[in-house]
This record gives structure tokens, C-alpha cells and sequence, in this order.
């Protein structure tokens, strides 16, 4: 997967880790139990220079498309606040454990809002590694207009909700490159969604105005985020989300 632009609520997550550099340089200072003043500046700089290299390498995979570095900073959380710990019940140091209690339920806050934000209906296909592609859902379609100009390119619909959409297209598109260089410079994108089979929407579609986040490879699905849009529309939006959970599929 690759990412057209970083939503704000996941670009707020990647600030929130990068508070783990100031944390570690805290931590030498608490494990140490000596006075700042006191204390070399070498090991403060060296572990927070360690922690900032580390963290950074795994945002910039994460702001590729990757999906490993969540699973790895969820281990190296784990294998810091277990080290913390045992440090504090080994030393019998009080300060020690209120760290530890501390810097968990840092860890948890934030692996947390990251797992939210990265299981998003635009951003997450749910897709399984042995599908060739993404599952739409039967008898959902979309179309995509940029501008007025509206795409022939019928689009299955993988997941729906008032957040967002995921489309596939099964099998590479032959234009994808151009229409990824138009959804890059766009800061909008127009999804027409029609449910022809399923009652009581009688094919009517509803458009939806959003900005393209990800994209699979080849145009092989794309993650649209939903914008506010006027009353009339966020009420069929509603309607048409609701009609999708009643048949299991939003």
C-alpha cells in the first residue's frame, strides 16, 4: 500500500510518539537516580539520539504503506516497559515503578489510537495476504469524478461507513498512472456509490465528496476519507450506512 497523504488524526499520533525521545533521555536521568546536574550529558544524548533514529525509521516506513513497523514498535513497547519493570522490583525503587506505570499506560494510550487510525474504512482493506484482492461487497458500486469529469471505471465497493470508502478494481487499471498523478495533485475526489440490487435504494447514488489517502498497487483499491458535506447529503450517507449494517456489510 502506498499513501497519497497522511490523515490529521494519524499525523497526531506520529507527533504523540515522538514524545518517546524526551522519555528516554527522562528515563536514563530516573534509572540513574542522580541529580540532572550531576549526571554526564553522553548517555542523556546517546539514548536519546538511539530512540530518535529507531522511532524515525519506523514512521518513515509507516508513512510508505508499511505495515510491520505497528506490529514492531507494539514489541518494542513491550520489551521496554517489561525491562522497566524488572529494574524496579530488582532495585526496589519506587520512583523506578511509577515510571513504569507511567510510561505503560503511555504505550497503551498510544498503540491504541494508532491501531484506530490505521484500521480506518479508508485505510484499511481488510484484506487477507492470500486474496488475490480486495472482497467487494455484492451489488455495492462506485464511480469517481475529479472535477466534472467523471471515470468510466466501475469500482467495487470493500468497505463503507460515514468515514470513508475503500474501492478495488479487479486487475490492474491500464490509465492508473495517470489517474494516480490527478488524485495526488487533487485535494477532493467525487465517489458515486449505487447499491442496484439491494431495496429500498433502487440504484439511486449517492455522491460523496472525500480525499484520496491510499492506494493499492496498480490501482488495485483506493481509500477515500470522507469531508463535511451539507445536511441533505450527510443524511443520505447516514441511510445508506445504516442500510448496509442491517444486510452486514458496513
Amino acid at each position: 500500500m502506498k499513501i497519497f497523504r497522511v490523515p490529521r488524526k494519524l499525523l497526531a499520533v506520529f507527533l504523540l510518539l515522538f514524545l518517546l525521545v524526551p522519555i528516554s533521555m527522562v528515563q536514563v536521568l530516573v534509572v540513574a537516580q542522580a541529580p540532572w546536574w550531576q549526571m554526564a550529558l553522553r548517555p542523556i544524548v546517546t539514548w536519546g539520539a538511539f530512540t530518535l533514529a529507531v522511532l524515525g525509521y519506523h514512521l518513515l516506513m509507516l508513512r510508505l504503506g508499511r505495515r510491520w513497523p505497528k506490529r514492531s514498535l507494539n514489541v518494542i513497547g513491550f520489551i521496554w516497559c517489561f525491562l522497566t519493570a524488572w529494574v524496579a522490583l530488582r532495585w526496589h525503587s519506587t520512583l523506578i515503578g511509577v515510571f513504569f506505570v507511567l510510561l505503560s499506560l503511555y504505550w497503551y494510550f498510544v498503540m491504541s489510537w494508532l491501531q484506530v487510525e490505521m484500521s480506518r474504512s479508508f485505510f484499511d482493506s481488510k484484506s487477507l495476504w492470500y486474496q488475490g484482492w480486495p472482497v467487494p461487497i455484492p451489488s455495492v458500486t462506485a464511480q469517481l469524478k475529479l472535477g466534472t469529469a467523471l471515470y468510466p471505471q466501475e469500482w467495487g465497493v470493500v468497505r463503507f461507513d460515514r468515514e470513508g470508502i475503500f474501492l478495488c478494481h479487479e486487475g490492474a487499471l491500464k490509465d492508473w498512472a495517470a489517474l494516480a498523478k490527478k488524485l495526488r495533485k487533487s485535494k477532493t475526489v467525487s465517489v458515486i456509490v449505487t447499491a442496484e440490487k439491494i431495496s429500498p435504494t433502487r440504484g439511486q447514488p449517492v455522491e460523496i465528496i472525500g480525499k484520496p489517502i491510499c492506494f493499492l498497487s496498480e490501482g488495485v483499491g483506493i481509500g477515500i476519507s470522507f469531508e463535511p458535506t451539507g445536511l441533505e447529503k450527510t443524511k443520505r450517507l447516514g441511510e445508506f450506512v445504516e442500510l448496509l449494517k442491517g444486510i452486514g456489510y458496513a
